[in-house]
């Protein structure tokens, strides 16, 4: 694999866990949540995991976002699509990356 090419795809994916972590932020703020209090319920000893995933540094693991989905009180299907469309755009670009490399 080329350079450039696992680059843009890095950028993509950092791109993709972004958004979801923008989008778990935005849900955490509604529900009126300090990343600290999120910590303090996934018994995390700091909120820097929290920290991480919002700004997309880290994606979120399953159990995690099982725990959000109960403390952010997010509709499943809600927030099912909304990671499908991240998905999609983030295998999309990859594809249109990987045709463009041949």
């Amino acid at each position: 694999m080329s350079k450039k090419r696992n680059e843009s795809e890095q950028s993509a994916r950092q791109l993709m866990y972004a958004e979801i972590g923008q989008f778990l932020k935005n849900k955490r703020e509604e529900a009126g949540l300090s990343q600290k209090d999120v910590a303090e319920q996934a018994k995390l000893s700091t909120p820097q995991y929290v920290s991480n995933v919002e700004r997309g540094i880290s994606p979120p693991s399953n159990d995690f976002l099982r725990l959000l989905i109960r403390l952010y009180k997010l509709n499943v299907n809600e927030l099912i699509e909304f990671m499908t469309e991240q998905q999609q755009r983030y295998l999309t670009q990859e594809f249109m990356v990987r045709k463009q490399a041949r």
